[in-house]
């Protein structure tokens, strides 16, 4: 939380600010993917809805921020309900088909005149809560990582209650999960709301602080993105998948001329990280401190 000080400039602060808002999706990604072994392409489709629920509710009809984004997190949870009831059922790849079909869909839907076309929705108001006004960079930074961080300890926990031990027993074998009486269809769906609502809220911190979205900001190429940032942290760790968002953001403003090259780096990462820590950074650092302590 001390990051402003040790980075006093606007424009890193800014760099951490959509690192936190994109981390916060991957926490919720993490207890689908992670714990619940259910793939998902079609994210970038609940990240634009919580997006653009939003920015509509408050630029087109005024309502008060803390209303728009609950309204938001309510229609993005309530179509991933309707989406996920068919699609989880289906199984591996092909599930990741029919979810990246949706993120299509989604993309198409807000490219269209009636949602702003490809210029999107611009003037979105900055969020104010009871009256204050979230309208700097320094004091966005600390409601978006304070939010992260409580939901992650809120996601930590879901991971030790009954429904976390659920999610596990479904990805570890569905067929087993059943038979020992765990509705499996449910856990899924349940694992996918809540990952839609943490997207969806992540959405709408995204179109307060910039006040301009647009649909290239939301196509398919950032659940891709999401996917690397969970597995470079660690898939089913939580907090690994908001390291690896961290990395997977901040790295190329660090690597400044190397920018342009962004795309290749991330696919380079890609494969040495499912070649060589499938289990991600957090897990490949377990295993690294568990050898020590047997030797």
């Amino acid at each position: 939380m001390g990051f402003p000080i040790a980075f006093p400039e606007s424009y890193w602060i800014t760099v951490l600010i959509y690192a936190g808002i994109y981390g916060l999706v991957v926490v919720g990604y993490d207890l689908l993917l992670g714990y619940c072994g259910q793939i998902s392409l079609g994210h970038n489709g609940l990240f634009a809805i919580g997006a653009y629920a939003s920015a509509i509710a408050t630029t087109w009809f005024g309502w008060p921020s803390l209303l728009a984004i609950a309204g938001g997190i309510f229609i993005t949870c309530a179509i991933a309900l309707v989406v996920g009831i068919p699609t989880l059922r289906l199984r591996g790849y092909y599930l990741a088909i029919a979810t990246m079909g949706f993120g299509f869909i989604v993309e198409a839907i807000i490219r269209t005149e009636y949602f702003g076309g490809s210029s999107g929705i611009s003037d979105i108001p900055p969020l104010t809560i009871l009256g204050y006004s979230f309208d700097t960079d320094r004091n966005y930074y600390y409601l978006v990582w304070t939010i992260v961080f409580l939901l992650v300890i809120v996601c930590l926990r879901i991971g030790e209650t009954a429904l976390g031990r659920s999610m596990k027993a479904v990805h570890t074998d569905e067929e087993a999960a059943a038979c020992m009486g765990i509705d499996v269809s449910k856990t899924k769906i349940q694992a996918f709301v809540f990952s839609a609502a943490l997207a969806a809220l992540a959405g709408s911190l995204y179109a307060h602080y910039g006040a301009v979205i647009s649909p290239s900001s939301f196509n398919i190429m950032l659940s891709v993105k999401l996917l690397l940032m969970l597995f470079l942290g660690g898939a089913g760790s939580i907090y690994g998948g908001l390291i690896g968002a961290l990395i997977l953001f901040a790295l190329p403003e660090f690597l400044g001329q190397l920018e342009r090259l962004e795309l290749a780096l991330e696919g380079l990462a890609f494969m040495l990280i499912l070649i060589f820590l499938p289990s991600g950074l957090v897990g490949g650092l377990n295993k690294m401190l568990k050898l020590r302590g047997s030797t």
